[in-house]
């Protein structure tokens, strides 16, 4: 291979299930001259045997084990020996469509792009892919054309989704563009897509989705139960201080980059019921004092009620919070209930529920013949009558009170999913 097109980084920690599906992704691209540089933490484990195998099977294929200490480090380590035109990070659970490398970079070659960003899949738990998240780029952004941040805030008001592109090697290097080095997955693709965009003179965008990014993946650091407040309010932190020194520009991407800041930060809070510390709330009311009040009210994508929720939250944190604990008590509740009444109409509930039913009416008529004679007229030979009518009342009882208990256990399960 003469020279290579996109150099592919791609950091892993503990993501075996997934990393063959990955790797054969990126290695089977129509654009053959690609580089896959996979950066783990030098585990000896079965992704290090997979990394081995592809690295030896493939020339294209190079690997870093050391301890990295985190997902910005991995990729910048990546970045470092890259020898690309363009640098691109995928992550490891997930995987690519097959076109996608040269469709990015036959498009950022015929525009002279810094950077091209598409749209991508989501996929989810219950097997489904869809396509919506980048509606609102797609409807806002020019396409055949490049453009700047300043021309287009619009570009920035959605998912960073910093895997779902290129970017121009010299361009990084002349703009010592790089990932913050947090511990952990540490929520760094906020804060690089700041520097990318807020830099890059020609900006484009590909209305195609060719990235398919998992959500069914537990031990991704986008789950909730992986969530980390503290990191995700430093992160915020580190984009307003950037801004800060570009005031121009804070007032044109302000309104834009309000809904990111409310879905990362307060709607985890008011919303989904995550406990603050002490310096999570300190560090969220400094976050809020660069968000202008202004900049909440013309949030082209905050809902009416979201605006409401970041202003009272801007002029006091404090009694906020309170009030999120006893809106998420509220919601529990009406959660609860919901999933009751939702279990109870389900059909197959109702199926069941009238099965018992069938079952018990004729025998409940059986019950009272039978009763009628052997009680007034002395005719033992319906005491069977009884009998059968009994067992149906007791298999009724015993029907309801599963069926009963089941939706106590899902409603319960479905609670605890939305304490965490």
């Amino acid at each position: 291979m003469d020279t290579v097109k996109v150099s592919v980084v791609l950091p892993t920690y503990k993501n075996e299930e997934y990393l063959v599906q990955c790797i054969e992704s990126i290695l089977n691209q129509t654009l053959e001259d690609i580089e896959l540089i996979v950066v783990d933490e030098g585990d000896l484990d079965r992704g290090r045997e997979i990394i081995d195998y592809y690295e030896k099977a493939d020339p294209r294929v190079k690997s870093i084990h050391e301890k990295n200490g985190g997902y910005g480090k991995s990729v910048n380590k990546g970045f470092a020996i890259a020898q690309g035109e363009y640098w691109a990070i995928v992550e490891a659970d997930d995987f690519l469509e097959p076109t996608m490398y040269q469709e990015l970079y036959e498009y950022a070659k015929r525009l002279g792009a810094d950077v091209v960003k598409s749209s991508f899949y989501e996929h989810f738990p219950n097997g489904k892919r869809i396509y919506s998240r980048h509606e609102y780029l797609n409807n806002h952004l020019p396409s055949n054309r490049t453009f700047t941040l300043i021309e287009f805030p619009q570009f920035i008001a959605t998912h960073p989704s910093i895997w779902g592109g290129i970017y121009k090697a010299s361009f990084m290097k002349e703009n010592d563009i790089h990932c913050v080095e947090a511990k952990g997955a540490g929520y760094i693709d906020g804060v690089f897509r700041l520097d990318v965009m807020m830099n890059a003179k020609r900006i484009a965008w590909l209305n195609n989705p060719l990235y398919n990014y998992r959500l069914t993946n537990e031990a991704a650091s986008s789950a909730p139960a992986n969530y980390n407040l503290s990191a995700m309010l430093h992160r915020w932190s580190e984009v307003h201080e950037r801004l800060s020194k570009r005031q121009k520009l804070r007032d044109i991407i302000g309104p834009f980059l309000a809904r990111e800041e409310y879905v990362n930060t307060i709607e985890w809070i008011y919303g989904k019921g995550k406990t603050c510390t002490e310096d999570d709330l300190k560090l969220l009311k400094q976050n809020l004092v660069y968000v202008e009040e202004n900049y909440i009210r013309s949030a082209p994508i905050l809902t009416e009620q979201e605006k409401s929720i970041m202003l009272g939250f801007k002029n006091n944190v404090d009694l906020f919070v309170k009030q999120s604990k006893r809106h998420m008590n509220i919601s529990k509740y009406k959660n609860y209930i919901r999933e009751i009444t939702v279990k109870l109409t389900s059909f197959k509930m109702i199926g069941i529920f009238s099965c018992a039913l069938i079952v018990f009416v004729p025998f409940t008529i059986a019950f009272y013949i039978g009763a009628y004679d052997f009680l007034l007229l002395g005719n033992s030979r319906y005491i069977v009558n009884i009998l059968l009518s009994v067992v149906s009342l007791l298999f009724l009882i015993v029907t309801v009170s599963c069926l009963f208990l089941k939706v106590l256990y899902k409603g319960y399960k479905f609670w605890k999913f939305k304490r965490r």
